[in-house]
């Protein structure tokens, strides 16, 4: 059965991040609807490098997969009755997921789906409407079909991560988080600072303060922590979080993918210094937003 995931808008707040579904070197829309141009080519850089080469050039390339995104937005949009915004990705994990917005519904493909006639486009569609059955075998045997090309992408190199930061350093805060909760020996993650900011100012609705990239099996957690300000009891609570992720695999519900299920909050409120993680997040909420 296709992977599939969706999940309802979300709320300003401050966000300990969800385990990532996408690649972590920037994933951004590529179709915002069916007669727009696409406005970021290099999103789809990996699936050029990896579909079969015909004899033209690059750009002749480029605006052929940008015409099949288009079709493939315009057909998804077409059965769903909503606006649609298509991010192609190289998520192996999970190749295909929708996230209902407010105005629109976000799908997320795997790039193979690039490669697919109109008729496993018009399943793609249908799958995403309601799960349908014939529309899953389709989708089944068009990925048995492509399995060959999903065996060969090549693989990412892993991403360049830092865990030292001005103030804290995450290697130091991990081993420490692993130390107090586990008792035997654990799979460790990667772990490292996020990118600076953009340097845009202003107080933002939401912050992402952590995140978990199954894919990679990496931490990354926020710059805004690194501060003098934040205690290093609250950068810990942010990468056990993360960690419980590491270790605790999501679950399918009725189409929708439960990263915090019971089990997970039950052991997230064993962090040793929860009650006071918890009250240093309300108390800094608005200078978190600002950062």
């Amino acid at each position: 059965m296709l992977p599939f995931l969706t999940d309802n808008a979300s709320k300003p707040s401050v966000e300990v991040g969800a385990p990532s579904t996408r690649a972590p070197r920037g994933e951004r829309d590529c179709v915002e609807n069916a007669e727009v141009e696409p406005r970021c080519d290099g999103d789809l850089r990996s699936a050029r490098l990896r579909l079969e080469r015909a004899p033209h050039d690059a750009l002749t390339e480029r605006q052929r997969l940008s015409a099949r995104a288009r079709e493939l937005t315009a057909t998804i949009g077409a059965e769903l009755g909503r606006p649609v915004r298509l991010k192609i990705t190289d998520n192996k994990r999970v190749l295909l997921s929708q996230k209902r917005l407010m105005d629109a519904v976000e799908i997320r493909a795997h790039h193979v789906f690039l490669r697919a006639g109109a008729d496993v486009q018009r399943a793609v569609a249908r799958f995403l409407r309601d799960r349908d059955a014939s529309a899953s075998a389709v989708l089944d045997a068009f990925l048995e079909a492509e399995s060959d090309y999903l065996r060969s992408a090549r693989a990412r190199r892993p991403s360049r991560l830092n865990p030292r930061g001005k103030v804290h350093d995450l290697d130091l805060i991990l081993r420490d988080v692993i130390t107090r909760h586990f008792d035997r020996p654990i799979d460790t993650p990667r772990i490292g600072w996020g990118r600076a900011s953009s340097g845009k100012n202003g107080r933002k609705r939401s912050i992402q303060l952590g995140v978990y990239d199954r894919e990679e099996a990496l931490i990354r957690i926020h710059r805004a922590l690194d501060r003098e300000w934040v205690p290093a009891f609250y950068v810990g609570f942010i990468v056990y979080h993360e960690l419980l992720h590491h270790l605790i695999p999501p679950i399918e519900r009725a189409g929708r993918l439960d990263v915090h299920t019971p089990e997970f909050r039950r052991l997230e409120r064993k962090y040793h210094y929860y009650a006071e993680a918890v009250a240093f997040e309300r108390a800094n909420l608005n200078r978190l937003l600002a950062r």
